[in-house]
């Protein structure tokens, strides 16, 4: 008896002393991306707090004319990325023109380690939701690997906890109004 009991003391002391903090990761190392997708049976939000809504993409004319029935935009399944607004002016500073469009080089800002706290992938209806929790966050739409548009420019956006939103995201510089 006295045998195992020293047996396991000298496996606990062997196990705390090779535990050294220059090899433990540290506080500003735990960063993580969530990726979220949502069911394709999801039409409707399901959390109590944060934000839902539609990706839709405009593309053409959809200037009202009398007696032409209005154009629906089309549904997008384009990655929403969630940063905190920490990141807001390093993500500024990725903007870019193009015909007198913003759009914002994903590409720079992986090179500045600006990850996005969220992914969110809306489903085949272009629904997505996601309860954030209280903050401020930026969002941005992938159009491609390493491009990005928000429609009027990056802006902060506070979550409140206990509150829902519905906020369409929609791109829409392809299209006249």
């Amino acid at each position: 008896m006295k045998l195992k009991t020293l047996s396991l003391v000298l496996i606990a002391i062997f196990a705390l002393g090779s535990c050294k903090k220059k090899n433990t990761p540290q506080k500003e190392d735990f960063y993580f991306t969530y990726q979220v997708r949502i069911k394709k049976n999801i039409v409707e939000p399901t959390i109590i707090s944060g934000f839902y809504g539609k990706v839709l993409k405009y593309e053409g004319d959809f200037m009202p004319s009398p007696g032409v029935e209005p154009r629906e935009p089309e549904v997008a399944r384009n990655e929403i990325l969630v940063y905190t607004a920490d990141f807001k002016e390093k993500i500024e500073a990725t903007a870019y023109q193009e015909d007198g469009i913003t759009f914002y080089n994903l590409k720079k800002l992986k090179k500045e380690n600006v990850a996005p706290k969220y992914i969110v992938k809306p489903n085949k209806s272009g629904f997505y939701q996601m309860d954030l929790g209280a903050g401020e966050y930026c969002f941005l739409i992938r159009l491609k690997k390493n491009r990005a548009y928000i429609n009027g420019g990056v802006q902060t956006i506070t979550t409140v906890a206990g509150e829902l939103k519905e906020q369409q995201m929609r791109i829409d510089y392809k299209a006249s109004f």
